[in-house]
């Protein structure tokens, strides 16, 4: 029962007696919950359905990569960090079933499972919107907390040269790069799909009560998240630049500082390979050209705009209300505003630290290069996260790392021939899992 309450589900036990001593076997999540007891949060179908690749949209399997051993090494911790405070009262899934087969990642979620007929009836959504209001009230104080206090330490680790760093004071700054990382992820799924979820409760209300629901967009307008304060700051630092020179300065600092905020891909989402993470910087120059631009489009400019439109629309939709309705309106609103942010923030701390990782490996992978160990910057990706914290704190012999590395790269090439299916339909691994298994140990490569 204590197990059952920590970890939110139902557990299985297994277990048994030898020579009058009782022996834990292994606990894991029930996948049949017994009909004596109640209907709980478990997870629906736990370890059934099919695997499905991780592929964008209009992507074809042969496009893909397979992941770095950095990156799967890493994957487990992560995806165990975001799924340890998870509710179902903001988020439909309680866990991720992960696997990296010849190098690449098929999953399978887990849903949270609800009491029958608790998503039915106009009475019954009401009462659960009033539940999600008043635990929203408190849902974001650890992850704003986290925000003060460890966010401003990223972004210190994140100036650091790491060039001038030695092996082992690198080894630690990643170390601790990844715990802070770890804990911002857990609180992005605390928080789950909360700003949506609020929005929609928002465009219920207004739907209802006033009518056109596509006004709520601008009614939940704030800009109040940290990229859209970082391009109203860039606009204001660029319009004191006194020539071309000076704008492309200040403009190469904001790349340098916030490129996080513009990435191609976002391993939190869509899983992209954290060793292949680039900035996109078509997108800030976008946001440079609207500075620079007509004054009335610069960011400055318009966030003035949608506030100004923002307060008249709301003004005018409470004017219509009663006194009753326009007390619950303008509380529901408050209480959506304040997560509008966490849309884009609840993920920005964990891209500055992702990118930051990527900087670390990158960065051990040009020492390897100097030392004769790799070929490529990129060959450090092929060293899993024990495995470069190892060699960064010498512990490492430096003939295994060459060895481990020549030979990941042929079975890199081995695997990229391989065009991967896009569905696996086996509850269990498939036979390939097993080849997988013996192709890791017959070249020292980690099995995902």
């Amino acid at each position: 029962l204590r197990l059952d309450e920590h970890f939110g589900s139902y557990q299985t036990l297994e277990w048994g007696v030898e020579d009058g001593r009782l022996l834990l076997l292994r606990v894991r999540p029930a996948t049949c919950i017994p009909t004596f007891l109640p209907v709980s949060v478990r997870s629906e179908e736990a370890g059934r359905g099919p695997l499905e690749l991780a592929i964008s949209t209009g992507q074809e399997p042969r496009q893909l990569r397979p992941y770095s051993w950095y990156h799967r090494s890493r994957s487990r911790a992560a995806r165990a960090a975001y799924f340890a405070s998870a509710n179902r009262q903001f988020s439909a899934f309680s866990g991720r079933d992960d696997y990296y087969l010849r190098g690449y990642l098929y999953s399978r979620w887990r849903r949270f499972s609800f009491l029958p007929g608790e998503e039915a009836g106009p009475p019954r959504y009401l009462m659960g919107s009033l539940w999600l209001l008043a635990h929203a009230r408190r849902l974001d104080r650890e992850f704003r907390t986290l925000w003060r206090v460890r966010r401003p330490r990223l972004l210190e680790l994140a100036a650091v040269d790491k060039a001038s760093l030695s092996d082992e004071r690198l080894g630690k700054l990643l170390a601790e790069v990844q715990g802070i990382v770890e804990g911002f992820l857990e609180e992005a799924g605390r928080l789950g799909e909360a700003p949506q979820i609020l929005a929609d409760i928002v465009r219920q209300l207004h739907e209802a009560w006033v009518g056109d629901a596509g006004e709520v967009t601008d009614l939940l307008y704030t800009g109040a998240d940290q990229r859209s304060r970082d391009e109203r700051a860039l606009d204001r630092a660029l319009a004191g630049a006194a020539d071309d020179a000076a704008r492309e300065g200040v403009y190469a600092a904001h790349l340098a500082e916030h490129g996080h905020q513009y990435l191609r891909g976002n391993p939190v989402v869509d899983g992209t390979d954290i060793i292949r993470l680039r900035v996109n910087d078509g997108a800030l120059r976008a946001v440079y050209r609207r500075c620079v631009g007509p004054p009335d489009d610069a960011p400055v400019a318009a966030h003035g705009r949608r506030l100004q439109r923002r307060d008249e629309l709301e003004s005018r939709v409470l004017g219509r209300l009663g006194r009753l309705k326009r007390l619950a309106y303008r509380y529901v609103l408050q209480v959506a505003r304040r997560y509008e942010s966490l849309a884009f923030d609840r993920h920005e701390p964990a891209l500055l630290g992702l990118l930051l990782e990527h900087d670390v490996v990158m960065e051990a992978g040009r020492r390897m290069v100097a030392r004769g160990l790799a070929e490529r910057v990129e060959d450090a990706a092929l060293l899993g996260n024990v495995e470069l914290q190892d060699m960064l704190a010498g512990v490492s012999d430096p003939a295994y790392v060459e060895r481990v590395i020549r030979e990941r790269r042929i079975v890199i090439r081995r695997w990229q021939r391989y065009s991967p299916p896009r569905t696996l339909e086996s509850t269990a691994l498939p036979d390939g899992a097993s080849r997988d298994r013996a192709d890791a140990r017959a070249h020292g490569a980690l099995v995902g």
